[in-house]
């Protein structure tokens, strides 16, 4: 009786000690996601600030547009990007808006591809996850000097895995720059949101730099690459 109750209690005390340090364990990933999303949101808006001054400077027609684009991605970071998810079909909006404030700035010589195939409706997805492979296209695959190009495909699967595929332009004198805070952050991001129900592969070849993501949005499915 003496040997098992001070086995029962030895159990217990394990048992109390794994459910604190699982509590810490969560509180300490929480942190870290809080802390990374902080620092991708002021990224992006520095960047989207950038891209309407530029606009206003030249006194473009299409300065009022964007403002409204701009206020509508705020409203989304501000009252959305606190959410665990939200739903897949807003983030594609937020996507595309980001994606025509940019366009506004650019030359017609530099080609913007951005296509979507498959359905969102009902899928859901940790915000702010896709913006930093397409921000990342826009800071380091466009010159005014060289022929660049950027195309952006998303494919979801009726299973609800979502592929997305970012290509730009690769200028050698900016390879040793090619990746940001915004595109480290997101990496860990994924790793802490979808440890096991994602793959990523980031690489040059050619001239193209190459950012390849797939997310198994339904986590009842199991994941294949």
């Amino acid at each position: 009786m003496l040997f098992m109750s001070g086995f029962i209690k030895i159990a217990l005390e394990w048992f109390k000690s794994e459910k604190q340090r699982e509590a810490l364990k969560v509180a300490n990933l929480n942190a870290e996601l809080k802390y990374l999303k902080s620092q991708i949101n002021p990224h992006f808006l520095f960047n989207s600030l950038n891209t309407i001054y530029s606009l206003a400077h030249r006194r473009s027609p299409e300065t009022e547009h964007a403002l409204v684009k701009l206020s509508t991605i705020m409203r989304y970071m501000i009252y959305q990007s606190n959410e665990d998810r939200v739903m897949l079909e807003k983030e594609l909006r937020y996507l595309q808006d980001y994606i025509d404030i940019q366009r506004l700035r650019m030359t017609r010589q530099v080609p913007v591809e951005f296509t979507v195939e498959g359905s969102a409706a009902g899928l859901e997805i940790a915000p702010m996850l896709l913006i930093p492979f397409v921000e990342n296209a826009f800071k380091h695959g466009i010159s005014l000097k060289e022929p660049a190009f950027i195309n952006i495909r998303i494919d979801i699967s009726a299973e609800g895995v979502l592929h997305l595929v970012v290509r730009n332009s690769l200028f050698k004198q900016r390879v040793s720059e090619k990746g940001g805070v915004g595109l480290t952050n997101v990496l860990k991001r994924l790793s802490l949101l979808y440890t096991d129900a994602h793959t990523i592969t980031v690489r040059e070849h050619g001239d193209e730099f190459i950012a390849d993501l797939k997310i198994a949005l339904k986590h009842d499915e199991v994941f294949s690459s």
